[in-house]
């Protein structure tokens, strides 16, 4: 199975919750994101590679950043408070393929935090290995600030979304899944026929970019929804 890293050049979580977001028959007023933080990996962003055929600077199989999920997603953000345009930033773990690395974004002070990891893991897939890291992560950057924390599913690998929404249900983190997105052919980039790297074309393209952004959109709504 084609990972969503294909070079170190990656950068970057999210999409079904656990819990609402305000509880019932609470008023609250909506947010004003002034940054968001993506911690991902190619699907949220990937560099121009050459031998890959990829000439983007964006999540890896858009056709440019506009279609991509995370900048449509900062689209959505923006319109809902239109006289103050969030700053987004993208990064990934280094060590992505141990679930760690993520001091670089500490102390978070970032209003809203997505974290889109996990197709890149390499180690054993259990509640010591995979889980308890990706809780610390997820823990650790709610120290700083308490952001508001989105984990998205993996893309491809089913076998690891048990783990990182259980993390993500400890920590009151809302999980969305996407994995049920890569099931459709249509919302891979070889169905659009722009690339010919079978590592690229493992990856959403136009269509499933847009779906991801959509998946992710019915949850972070819910932080503008004030009846």
């Amino acid at each position: 199975m084609m990972m969503a890293m294909l070079t170190a050049t990656v950068a970057l979580v999210v999409l079904g919750g656990e819990a609402p977001l305000v509880e019932a028959g609470t008023t609250c007023r909506p947010p004003v994101v002034r940054k968001l933080l993506i911690i991902g990996n190619s699907l949220t962003r990937h560099g121009p590679n050459e031998a890959l055929g990829w000439p983007y600077n964006c999540g890896m199989a858009a056709t440019g950043p506009e279609h991509d999920y995370a900048h449509l997603t900062l689209e959505r953000i923006a319109a809902m408070q239109p006289q103050s345009r969030p700053e987004m930033v993208l990064t990934n773990l280094s060590d992505e393929a141990h679930m760690r690395g993520f001091e670089h974004v500490l102390p978070c002070d970032a209003d809203l935090v997505i974290i889109q990891v996990g197709d890149n893991y390499r180690g054993a897939v259990n509640e010591e290995e995979l889980q308890q890291p990706y809780a610390q992560m997820i823990a650790a950057i709610r120290a700083g600030g308490d952001p508001r924390v989105f984990c998205v599913s993996t893309w491809g690998n089913a076998a690891f979304n048990p783990f990182l929404r259980a993390a993500a249900g400890e920590q009151s983190a809302v999980f969305v899944d996407i994995h049920r997105l890569f099931a459709d052919p249509l919302n891979r980039a070889a169905s659009e026929g722009h690339f010919t790297h079978a590592g690229v074309n493992w990856h959403p393209g136009d269509r499933g970019m847009a779906a991801i952004a959509e998946t992710l959109w019915t949850h972070l709504s819910a932080l503008w929804q004030t009846d």
